[in-house]
């Protein structure tokens, strides 16, 4: 196929045949030695051929858009992540103090309440409920927490029970999942079932809840405003129809010590409390076995006051 081809001494341009493409020989006009050249259309084909991965400048300017849009969005979210984990470092002491803060005022609402319910009870009775319901033979059945749903308002949760049968009994092991949420301390962390009570009452000689049977309030020689009625507990969590509570004679007086029979261990510091007339306290951590006696004790006439430990407001 015939192309045009123009000298590069003379600029005459000449129609030649492709057949003499690549070949030499004087230019017809200005008689210099020449070389004529590839075809046009196959010089193209070398220089972009079918099959390379040629990209058009439009395209490339559209990658190039893409790529810095990608950039721009992966610095974005990364400066976003790094702001989220800064935040959270400065923060995180002051989100654990809130929590912690109203862990505490939750569990002594729960105290409050509980205790709202045995004196309700005692109005009726005359007396505080017993610790431990025993049947006719002397079999420890269940607990006061199951005695006193009607007065928490926990009607429901009653029908369910059956009162002539022990709280383990296969018809009575349906009422575990029932646990009411004031018997639970949303500050534990070692909770297993869901089924544990973190309160318990403190039991006999010299409380509310002696073995010779509970006190009516006005027994408590000592003042209501100045006698331990409930604590809670973090090592000995039990089945909140399980009959347990802390005996008095295996109390470990250290507030927040490991192991059984320990007052507190939810709360960084003390143990949250509630006395007979229902007011609010707090035991910290370093009071000594003295004045615990002294605040436990229903008339035993120690000259104490409990004012530096009850709590006038929730806090």
């Amino acid at each position: 196929m015939p192309f045009h081809f123009t000298c590069p001494y003379c600029f005459k341009k000449t129609l030649v045949d492709e057949s003499v493409a690549g070949q030499s020989g004087p230019c017809a006009n200005c008689g210099k030695t020449i070389k004529v050249p590839e075809p046009p259309a196959k010089h193209a084909d070398s220089i972009n051929p079918v099959d390379s991965r040629y990209i058009p400048a439009a395209s490339q300017k559209l990658n190039r858009r893409l790529t810095a849009w990608v950039l721009k969005a992966c610095g974005f979210v990364v400066g976003v992540i790094a702001f989220s984990v800064m935040a959270i470092y400065f923060l995180w002491p002051t989100l654990t103090g809130l929590k912690a803060r109203r862990d505490k005022v939750a569990s002594l609402n729960n105290l409050q309440r509980i205790a709202t319910a045995l004196n309700e009870y005692a109005a009726v009775h005359g007396t505080y409920p017993p610790p431990v319901v025993f049947d006719a033979a002397g079999k420890p059945m269940y607990s006061w927490r199951v005695l006193i749903l009607d007065q928490l308002g926990e009607s429901t949760v009653a029908g369910r029970f059956r009162y002539d049968l022990p709280w383990d009994a296969p018809e009575n092991v349906q009422a575990l999942t029932l646990c009411p949420q004031v018997y639970i301390d949303p500050g534990a962390t070692s909770r297993q079932t869901g089924s544990e009570s973190n309160y318990v009452l403190l039991t006999g000689t010299n409380t509310v809840f002696p073995a010779s049977g509970p006190l009516s309030p006005r027994e408590i020689s000592d003042g209501r405003e100045n006698t331990v009625l409930i604590v809670e507990t973090k090592n000995n969590m039990v089945e909140w129809t399980k009959p347990w509570d802390i005996d008095i004679a295996k109390l470990n007086t250290k507030i927040g010590a490991s192991g059984p029979n320990s007052i507190g261990g939810n709360h960084a510091g003390g143990a949250a409390v509630v006395f007979v007339d229902g007011s609010l306290g707090w035991l910290p951590e370093d009071i000594s076995p003295a004045l615990l006696h002294g605040l436990i004790t229903p008339d035993g006439g120690e000259p104490i006051s409990a004012a530096d430990y009850q709590l006038q407001q929730l806090r």
